[in-house]
């Protein structure tokens, strides 16, 4: 099962680390599911993580949150997009998700973003929320 995982996939996470999110990423640091991922969302994640809002709220030090970032890149399928639509125009920093997914086949993104899941799918590739892919996707543990 390939996957992208957005950003707040990642930030929830660390918020949460018992949540449908974190447990997604479990699964794909335990190799059940295999995650999808340009070096731009590789920078996205950690810019994100890296906010004041959400640093206040996770309080994890950046050396850690290189750790979480670096160990999902280690285990991604990592793919170069060289095509760029505007696959969301509500919010075009959304487009790499999408980007990602298409050049790496993915079989779904998981979101959280009201943007991307309004989009219900894309070019085939179905885009749902992380309580929706422990529950319909993930194979049976």
């Amino acid at each position: 099962m390939l996957v992208v995982a957005d950003t707040n996939i990642v930030v929830s996470r660390c918020l949460n680390p018992s949540g449908a999110p974190a447990q997604l990423v479990r699964a794909i640091t335990y190799g059940r599911i295999d995650l999808v991922m340009s070096s731009e969302i590789r920078v996205e994640y950690l810019e994100a993580l890296r906010k004041p809002t959400v640093h206040a709220l996770h309080k994890m030090s950046d050396s850690k949150l290189k750790l979480i970032v670096e160990e999902l890149w280690r285990f991604s399928i990592q793919v170069f997009p060289v095509q760029t639509r505007h696959w969301v125009p509500a919010d075009p920093d959304d487009d790499i998700f999408i980007e990602a997914a298409v050049t790496g086949e993915a079989d779904a993104i998981v979101s959280g973003d009201r943007h991307l899941l309004k989009l219900a799918s894309v070019s085939g590739i179905p885009i749902i929320t992380a309580r929706e892919f422990l529950e319909e996707w993930q194979p049976h543990r």
